[in-house]
């Protein structure tokens, strides 16, 4: 279920707004790599990073925690909420 946050923004835009950033930044990455002194790549991958960094802390905050890491600061886990896909054990 999508959780909608009364501006147009579901979980699942959210996300996707993370992953292209995310891409953006990967492809800059490889830019500045072999183009070291382009001040202009690095203040746009600067740019990317904080606008993708304030994006993850309210994914953390408003839907569930990205890493590991944030959850163990958070308190919350998915897996508290979710129910059991299928059980183990011996038949």
């Amino acid at each position: 279920m999508m959780r909608n946050d009364g501006y147009g923004c579901t979980d699942n835009s959210l996300m996707i707004e993370i992953q292209r950033i995310s891409f953006a930044m990967d492809e800059l990455r490889l830019f500045i790599d072999t183009h070291p002194d382009c001040t202009e790549a690095i203040a746009l991958f600067n740019e990317y990073a904080e606008k993708r960094n304030e994006l993850v802390c309210r994914y953390n905050s408003e839907v569930m925690p990205l890493s590991g890491y944030a959850a163990e600061q958070s308190g919350k886990w998915r897996w508290g909420r979710a129910g059991m896909l299928a059980q183990g054990g011996d038949k």
